[in-house]
């Protein structure tokens, strides 16, 4: 990812989580590790002459900070899928300020459905790998976030 992308990619996740979550990001975390329990957002997207993913990871229990933080529901029982819907909505949201920033708010784009899975360890330490992915800490918990373009 070139420099300028990545820098983009970072400020959209940052200012997202922040905006949507109240959570603030550690951009150089001191050791990317993977937590017990992992899940993953996907979200496709076209326009602009192009089309990429955008790939979210993190723990189920940061998962669930966020849905409690987003519904406003801190020490409250989560409603069953909540912690899964609160990634997707993130990566949704994520991706669509992506594409305003990157192609310009009037530009045509189209987000696809987020879906959400449960992440193996093996499949989490090869996207920690990837020079697409960006490493992060967000409240103390390992974060991924992996832009695909084509041609990168």
């Amino acid at each position: 990812m070139d420099p300028q992308m990545h820098n983009r990619f970072l400020h959209v996740i940052s200012d997202t989580l922040e905006q949507f979550a109240f959570m603030f990001v550690d951009e150089e975390p001191d050791k990317v590790f993977h937590p017990e329990r992992m899940l993953s957002a996907t979200i496709r997207f076209e326009g602009g002459g192009g089309k990429g993913l955008v790939m979210l990871a993190t723990s189920e229990a940061l998962c669930g900070q966020l849905a409690e933080n987003a519904l406003g529901i801190e020490g409250e029982s989560l409603p069953e899928g909540a912690t899964a819907n609160a990634l997707e909505e993130l990566a949704n949201i994520a991706c669509g300020e992506l594409a305003a920033r990157t192609f310009g708010a009037d530009e045509d784009c189209r987000l696809g459905i987020p879906e959400s899975k449960r992440m193996r360890k093996k499949d989490w330490k090869a996207m920690s790998r990837s020079s697409r992915t960006i490493a992060l800490e967000v409240e103390g918990e390992p974060f991924l976030a992996q832009l695909k373009l084509p041609g990168t």
